[in-house]
């Protein structure tokens, strides 16, 4: 297999994932809140998100019912979820090439950092140094 790679300015890959003017983009996406929701739901088809137009009507079933019937009820919820992601995992949806980490070093003498997984990255509120 031979690829050839298409360097352009970030205006003018959004341009062409919206329009899908490509064989395939390299993106990224962070989550909006700590839920697995910010990520399941740019794939249903129709999000504006879901720039490769891949369509799954079992995965779309999994994720409303993840967000309607099952809302209140965890277990169920979380199941759906999971079913999502192994339909769009098997179907190829969607290929994940690398989950984002940060590494910090912090004194033992530095208590009260708390870090969030979506939203504001750190919370200095009740950060303090002990002698």
């Amino acid at each position: 297999m031979n690829v050839n790679s298409t360097t352009v300015p970030f205006t003018v890959r959004i341009d062409r994932s919206t329009e899908g003017d490509f064989d395939a983009v390299v993106g990224g996406w962070g989550a909006d809140y700590a839920d697995p929701s910010s990520f399941t739901d740019l794939f249903e088809s129709g999000n504006s998100y879901n720039f490769g137009k891949w369509s799954n009507d079992e995965y779309d079933k999994l994720v409303e019912d993840s967000a309607t019937t099952h809302v209140n009820d965890p277990e169920e919820r979380f199941q759906d979820l999971l079913d999502a992601e192994k339909v769009i995992n098997e179907e190829m949806g969607v290929i994940p090439v690398y989950q984002k980490a940060e590494g910090h070093m912090v004194s033992d003498k530095v208590k009260g950092i708390v870090s969030h997984s979506a939203g504001a990255k750190y919370d200095y509120k009740w950060v303090s140094i002990e002698e």
